[in-house]
C-alpha cells in the first residue's frame, strides 16, 4: 500500500516536527513524517504509480500555490485524526487531489478534509480544551509552506515506523 504526501519545505517541517515531538511526548505516542496525505490507501503497483505521479508533475505548466494557511485546530475519535491542524487547501490542490484519486484507482478513493496530524492515537478524554485553546492561540494564522510530493510506503495497516518515503516529486516554481 502506498500513499502521495505533500510534504514542507524547512520552516514550515521544523514548525510540525516541533508539534510533533511535544505531543508524543506528553502523550507516549508516537513521532512521526508531517504531511498532508493527499491521496492514501493506494493499492496498485509502483511502477504505475511512479509513472502516473511523474507525468502529471511533468504535465504541470504552472506553479501550484505553494502556501496553505492553518485554519483550525481540530480533535476526532479516528486513530490518524485525533489532533490535527486543519488547512486552507488552495483549489488548484484540491483538484489535483480529485485527478490523483480518480487516476490512481479503480474504485472512488476518500479524500480527508486537509489536514496535518500532530498527534496519533489519542483518546478524545485526554485533549483538553486549555490545549485546543493554546495551539489555536500559537498556530492558527500560520501558513505552511508547500516542498514536495512524496510516494510513500504507508497505509492504516502498515506500522508508522516502517512508513518509508520512495521518491520525491519537485513542484513546479513559479
Amino acid at each position: 500500500m502506498h500513499s502521495l504526501w505533500l510534504t514542507f519545505d524547512g520552516p514550515s517541517q521544523a514548525l510540525l516536527d516541533q508539534e510533533i515531538q511535544r505531543h508524543a511526548k506528553a502523550f507516549d505516542g508516537p513521532v512521526f513524517q508531517p504531511h498532508l496525505t493527499l491521496v492514501g490507501e493506494i493499492d496498485w503497483p509502483l511502477q504505475k504509480i511512479q509513472s502516473i505521479c511523474h507525468q502529471m508533475v511533468s504535465d504541470m505548466e504552472t506553479a501550484l500555490p505553494d502556501t496553505f494557511p492553518i485554519k483550525a485546530i481540530g480533535s476526532g475519535q479516528g486513530y490518524f485524526m485525533s489532533l490535527f491542524l486543519s488547512l486552507a487547501c488552495p483549489q488548484p490542490w484540491q483538484n489535483l487531489r480529485e485527478q490523483l484519486a480518480a487516476n490512481l484507482s479503480d474504485q472512488p478513493l476518500k479524500i480527508d478534509e486537509a489536514h496535518v496530524s500532530v498527534a496519533y492515537g489519542l483518546d478524545k478524554a485526554r485533549i483538553h480544551p486549555a490545549l485546543l485553546d493554546e495551539m489555536s492561540e500559537r498556530l492558527v494564522g500560520q501558513t505552511l509552506k508547500a516542498g514536495t510530493i512524496d510516494l510513500v510506503r504507508s497505509s492504516r495497516q502498515i506500522p508508522i515506523e516502517d512508513w518509508k518515503i520512495l521518491q520525491s516529486f519537485s513542484l513546479p516554481s513559479k
